[in-house]
């Protein structure tokens, strides 16, 4: 919803600079010594031994199953078992196809949703065979991070003055908390620090990653150099690479990444108009879609191509034909696309098993 959002932000203002590889030594200039700060109502969080697991978007991988938005079926939430080929519809009371980032904690899958009866996007839970699916939160917007004491989350609709705002909601009081309220996204965990970008409110057009460590309050700013916007970033389990998608002032884009163990930003592509979503691997391979053209004369960019950055080097994927404004995700080391519309009927693009309806 919002990554959308951010794009179209992007084509309104024009973002971007960076130049080639996470394994470079071409890197921009950051600093990620600044001090930490206490935040007072935050409380005191231990580092579970559970974790979330996030493969994608509308697809998340765990043990033996895939997990899905079935866009062929008004978006209902699939689960695919590799080793037997079976599939079972695991929730179905979506409103007009509305289902997004789908995760796996402690045998519970989590999905965003807004059936007929939810007044905004909210927070489920269902367990992985199936049954009863359980209402958590209202107003959960694209992000949310799953922890044994609590969850963190992105607000969805905007309260006056409150503009995407970041909050904890704690299981054992049920207690929610505005952490900070001026847009942020793309929430990433990494045992107990909580990574996550939030705009700069003096400089609209200017973003930094911030690091939030869970277990005592104190944040941490860590300077994005001239990037102007982070968009769809994303990482992997044992990875300490975050990949993410580089907006510059100048309205250029491009793939880049942030080193945590060493703090680095590093380009990983040349320049693009757009670059519409990123599907991380391992650090030696992602994938990516972007528009090598400008908008055309009715202001609309031509389809998608996907591109592959493998070992410091981007090739266009040839095997998978980019459709416009599509949802780029990774299965099983290999690049799919899912509509972002949510009108329903629309194919998988990338593997051919997720297309497949369950009868009644």
């Amino acid at each position: 919803m919002r990554k959308y959002l951010s794009i179209i932000l992007v084509f309104i203002f024009s973002m971007s600079s960076l130049v080639t590889g996470c394994k470079n030594n071409n890197t921009l200039n950051s600093n990620s010594n600044s001090d930490a700060t206490q935040t007072d109502d935050i409380q005191t969080e231990q580092t579970n031994e559970i974790s979330q697991i996030i493969t994608g978007t509308n697809v998340c991988e765990y043990e033996d199953y895939i997990f899905y938005r079935n866009t062929n079926d008004n978006g209902s939430l699939y689960r695919y078992n590799v080793k037997d080929g079976s599939y079972i519809r695991l929730f179905d009371k979506n409103y007009n196809a509305f289902l997004h980032s789908i995760s796996v904690y402690d045998e519970y899958v989590y999905f965003v949703t807004r059936t007929e009866s939810d007044t905004s996007p909210t927070l489920y839970k269902i367990h992985i065979d199936g049954g009863e699916a359980e209402r958590l939160l209202d107003n959960v917007g694209d992000d949310y991070v799953i922890t044994e004491n609590a969850v963190y989350y992105t607000d969805a609709v905007c309260d006056e003055g409150n503009i995407f705002g970041l909050h904890k909601y704690t299981f054992s009081d049920k207690s929610d908390t505005l952490l900070n309220a001026y847009e942020n996204n793309n929430l990433i965990l990494k045992g107990n620090k909580l990574f996550y970008k939030r705009r700069n409110l003096a400089e609209q057009m200017k973003c930094t990653f911030e690091v939030l460590d869970i277990t005592n309050g104190a944040v941490e700013e860590i300077p994005t150099g001239n990037i102007a916007e982070i968009c769809y970033a994303t990482t992997l389990a044992e990875s300490n690479i975050i990949f993410f998608a580089a907006y510059y002032i100048d309205g250029t884009m491009q793939l880049a990444c942030y080193d945590i163990e060493t703090g680095e930003y590093n380009v990983l592509s040349e320049k693009f108009y757009v670059i519409n979503g990123v599907a991380a691997v391992n650090d030696d391979l992602v994938y990516f879609q972007a528009f090598t053209q400008p908008r055309g004369t009715e202001g609309f960019y031509e389809s998608c191509t996907v591109y592959e950055w493998k070992n410091g080097k981007v090739d266009v994927y040839t095997a998978l034909n980019g459709n416009d404004m599509c949802q780029i995700e990774n299965l099983g080391g290999k690049p799919l696309l899912f509509s972002n519309g949510n009108l329903g009927g629309e194919k998988i693009l990338g593997d051919e098993r997720l297309n497949v309806v369950v009868e009644e």
